[in-house]
């Protein structure tokens, strides 16, 4: 009975849709283009929590006279990437259901991951987490929206 049963999964697997047939293709870069103007709004050192973020973490940055412009494309195309395919996988979700068990299962690891970071310094824990959970728990609502508009 479990072959059968595998067997059907894999069928429905492989003859089933294509979640990414139904995908309001308009929406997810309105939200990719929306996610990208927060994440640099939120890690701005101007007005977000830039300068949070380059105290927990510990960021060199350095000068405006170093900065060579493949030092600032190549992190901004790779996060371009990463949030394209972060809504891609927010739209593919049939279910709200499915969308927040995603968000909350990232969110909780990433606060996870921070913790071992962290471990002996709780303050610098909360803003390491307000700001890389904060932001993507941000970036998550604006993709579930979106993608049940």
């Amino acid at each position: 009975m479990g072959n059968e049963v595998i067997a059907a999964d894999v069928a429905n697997v492989c003859t089933g849709t294509c979640p990414f047939l139904n995908i309001s293709w308009m929406w997810l870069i309105i939200a990719v283009v929306v996610n990208f103007a927060l994440g640099a709004f939120w890690h701005s050192t101007e007005k977000g929590f830039g300068k949070m973020w380059i105290e927990v973490f510990k960021v060199e940055m350095c000068s405006k006279e170093q900065m060579k412009p493949l030092m600032f494309i190549i992190p901004m195309f790779t996060q371009l990437i990463a949030m394209v395919l972060m809504g891609l996988l927010f739209f593919s979700m049939p279910c709200i259901w499915s969308k927040i068990f995603v968000w909350l299962v990232f969110a909780v690891w990433q606060k996870g991951s921070l913790l071992f970071r962290y471990s002996t310094n709780f303050t610098n824990f909360l803003k390491a987490a307000w700001v890389e959970t904060g932001y993507f728990t941000a970036a998550s609502i604006i993709f579930i929206i979106a993608s049940i508009l």
